[in-house]
């Protein structure tokens, strides 16, 4: 049997454990036989309640019988008596997939904080029906086919880490970044608040709207909303810009212009100073 990770290696063989435990106590007890039992009295009766000519009764149900209990002997010994030894020596832990990707490889389970557990079954033996051990086999075949399928690269979960670990050094750059959620973004969301009113149900928009290049405020409200310093690196229009002071050190961009903008815009500018790697 193959494990992919330290609980299942151990619970496998405990849940094995106790279901040995319980399949000694329905020996014991004899209980095992009840729906057998229940079996031949179902047949007795539907054979009794038939008409005279059906013929004789006895010999009718005695067939019946006979492949009830070959049926129930059949599925009782594939799935009920456990004859596949279970022990820590026989259960493979894989670690072939992280090998594979490159990535960071686990320890074996008797090398971790389990070890305390595992050495407590290390003495244990256990026992497997036929039919779930080759379930478990099965399951795990077409599991370990389906990870396979899966690219080593990229590895979302690092990805993620190192994006939210990554700073930007250029501390005017940060600054104007926050100018930005500050004049853009944060108006932006409370006027789609104030329409929404909590309406929308779409997570595609909802999860859109949770960044600050969201394209559902470039289509709407970054078009009119303006930043409210001038930026040096948009020269003064007087169309877009009039009733505002003319400092000389620049325009008021809209934010859309701000963070669009092929040459000088907020997000070309960030997307160099980050990682390329990202």
């Amino acid at each position: 049997m193959t494990t992919n990770n330290y609980l299942e290696y151990f619970l496998t063989l405990l849940g094995w454990l106790v279901n040995n435990g319980l399949w000694d106590l329905l020996i014991g007890t004899g209980l095992f036989a009840l729906p057998l039992a229940f079996k031949v009295i179902g047949i007795w009766l539907k054979v009794r309640e038939e008409g005279a000519d059906e013929g004789n009764k006895g010999m009718l149900s005695l067939p019946s019988i006979e492949n009830a209990l070959y049926g129930a002997f059949f599925v009782m010994v594939a799935s009920c008596v456990p004859l596949v030894q279970v022990t820590l020596d026989t259960l493979k832990f894989d670690r072939s997939r992280a090998q594979t990707c490159g990535v960071w490889t686990p320890k074996a389970p008797g090398d971790t904080g389990y070890q305390g557990i595992i050495s407590s079954l290390g003495d244990k033996t256990a026992a497997a029906p036929i039919w779930w051990v080759v379930v478990h086999k099965l399951s795990k075949g077409v599991t370990q086919a389906a990870v396979a399928s899966i690219p080593c690269r990229p590895d979302l979960r690092q990805l993620r880490f190192e994006v939210q670990r990554t700073f930007i050094a250029n501390r005017a750059l940060a600054d104007e970044l926050q100018d930005f959620t500050n004049d853009c973004y944060s108006l932006a969301m409370y006027q789609w608040k104030q329409r929404d009113q909590g309406m929308t149900k779409d997570r595609k928009v909802l999860s859109d709207i949770s960044w600050i290049g969201s394209s559902t405020f470039m289509q709407g409200d970054y078009g009119t909303l303006q930043s409210r310093t001038p930026r040096a690196a948009f020269p003064w229009n007087n169309a877009r810009d009039s009733g505002r002071p003319d400092t000389g050190r620049g325009g008021y961009p809209t934010c859309r212009e701000w963070w669009n903008d092929s040459s000088v815009g907020l997000k070309k500018r960030v997307t160099e100073e980050v990682d390329e790697g990202l």
